[in-house]
């Protein structure tokens, strides 16, 4: 992560305002800037703007038009690149593993309960990566250069509607089964998503995988994953928390240096 955008990020970090508009987008993602600004209900309308557009200068969120208003949405990528500057990949394992427990017995212990749960959720998470949209497309499409960044698996699909869209391991293991739902190419990749890599997730309920790819500037994409109908506490739902982020690091790095991350699993 380049110096600059890690000041970019601790400094967008360091003001309460804004950790409160992450924490309010923690709490409930997608929501119009109107109703982010009930974070901070001492400043008005045009103080809010402002922050938020700290936020995404940042890229810790993202946002999109939706009829009049414009929803914004919390972008863990920048907060995972500034920890990996200091935590190796098992480092960062071994704290996931710290934070989820201490996160379940407290939640456990202090959170009442409460008489409806959402069945589903949905994980986003952007970057902006130094390659046209063309060549980020290739990564995304080819599967020799797929394997280097996708886990060690390689996307097998012709990338037609309705057609299959499997990742698939060295020896031919089928890793995650999908079909394609819609595409545009160099844009667009949606298809359905079932895990398939152990058999405590082969028989989850099917999720929904998006890929969109915008130009950001000159040779600059912003790369967008929306993991969505993920289902609530099933063992899918344990076991992809972080595979967005890392999936997007790891592409970054690869188009970028050359070289793949090292990780290893989601």
């Amino acid at each position: 992560m380049p110096h600059d955008a890690v000041d970019q990020t601790i400094k967008a970090l360091a003001d309460p305002t804004r950790r409160a508009m992450l924490d309010a987008l923690r709490e409930g993602d997608g929501q119009s800037l109107s109703s982010l600004g009930t974070a901070a209900p001492s400043l008005g309308k045009h103080a809010v703007l402002k922050h938020f557009r700290i936020l995404e200068q940042a890229g810790l969120v993202t946002s999109r038009k939706e009829g009049r208003q414009r929803l914004v949405f919390l972008n863990p990528v920048p907060v995972l690149l500034l920890a990996q500057r200091w935590l190796d990949d098992y480092g960062a394992r071994s704290a996931r593993q710290l934070t989820r427990l201490k996160t379940h017995l407290e939640t456990e212990t202090l959170m009442p309960s409460t008489t409806s749960t959402p069945t589903t959720r949905t994980v986003r998470a952007a970057i902006i990566i130094k390659a046209t949209p063309e060549r980020v497309w290739h990564a995304l499409t080819d599967p020799e250069e797929c394997r280097q960044w996708y886990f060690g698996t390689y996307i097998r699909s012709t990338f037609e509607l309705g057609t299959a869209l499997d990742y698939v391991d060295d020896v031919g293991v089928v890793q995650i089964r999908g079909t394609v739902v819609e595409v545009e190419v160099g844009r667009l990749l949606v298809h359905t998503f079932n895990a398939t890599w152990s058999d405590d997730v082969r028989n989850d309920q099917e999720s929904l995988y998006t890929w969109r790819l915008e130009l950001w500037g000159a040779d600059l994409t912003q790369v967008t994953i929306e993991h969505s109908r993920i289902p609530v506490g099933s063992h899918t739902d344990g076991q992809v928390e972080q595979g967005a982020t890392t999936l997007l690091s790891s592409l970054k790095t690869l188009l970028e240096t050359g070289r793949p991350l090292p990780v290893s699993g989601s």
